[in-house]
């Protein structure tokens, strides 16, 4: 049986030049640097997948509270609101102009009218048509 003891091993490597040291040195350092890296990799997945359900969950609730708060139960085109802000991001911009209004007692038509009639023009969700092509401004 063989058996490499703590003295054996330092016999060993005190017996290696100097090149080879530094060869093993930075293939160990390497190897706990691709480890770590992707670890860090999963993590960041794994806490990115999570953020984005809950974000999603918290959509779903606000979509929810403004159809219960603010329309009727059988909800109809009628209740449905177009607007010309263009992104997924100004969806709680709208939600919150929307709640803020129900807040100050806003007629729902009028609520409406106001997100619907309301046109950007301060290069924020800006459509500008240029011949065949829509540029959307977006600064």
């Amino acid at each position: 049986m063989l058996y490499i003891g703590i003295s054996d091993f330092y016999s060993i490597w005190s017996d290696l030049p100097w090149i080879m040291k530094l060869n093993i040195f930075f293939s160990l350092f390497f190897i706990i640097f691709a480890i770590g890296f992707f670890t860090a990799i999963i993590w960041i997945r794994i806490h990115k997948n999570i953020r984005n359900e809950k974000k999603k969950k918290q959509q779903e609730l606000l979509i929810e509270f403004l159809n219960s708060f603010l329309f009727d139960e059988d909800f109809d085109k009628d209740s449905e609101i177009q607007s010309h802000l263009i992104g997924a991001y100004n969806f709680i911009n709208i939600s919150a102009a929307i709640a803020m209004g129900a807040y100050f007692k806003v007629s729902k038509e009028q609520i409406k009218l106001a997100i619907e009639g309301y046109i950007p023009t301060n290069n924020r969700s800006q459509l500008v048509p240029s011949g065949s092509n829509t540029i959307i401004l977006d600064a």
